[in-house]
């Protein structure tokens, strides 16, 4: 099994300044601890943010349809048949398609 490169944390106020805040600011006990609940802390943030956009953008999509009439369905066996006509037609060179620009 392939080993996992080694975290190495070099804070930008400075080591000793941020063991100064976490330790007499914080009353933390370990700067460890305190960095390790502080990416968890992170993650979390990140994730809810990602679940809020992906959630707005489902929101945007359904107003959109709501609003211009849009539906989606699932194609049946006549419309798949109908379709596969059309490609057919396309592939020879026979068929007419639409260029739709988005």
């Amino acid at each position: 099994m392939a080993q996992l490169p080694g975290v190495s944390y070099r804070p930008s106020m400075g080591k000793e300044k941020l063991v100064e805040i976490v330790i007499n600011q914080f009353r933390q006990k370990n700067l460890n601890n305190f960095i390790d609940e502080a990416v968890k802390d992170r993650i979390v943030r990140l994730m809810h943010r990602e679940n809020e956009i992906e959630k707005l953008g489902l929101d945007v999509g359904k107003f959109l349809f709501e609003r211009h009439g849009w539906k989606v369905f699932e194609p049946g066996s006549k419309l798949n048949k109908s379709l596969d006509k059309e490609i057919k037609k396309i592939k020879n060179g026979k068929g007419k398609y639409k260029k739709f620009d988005l």
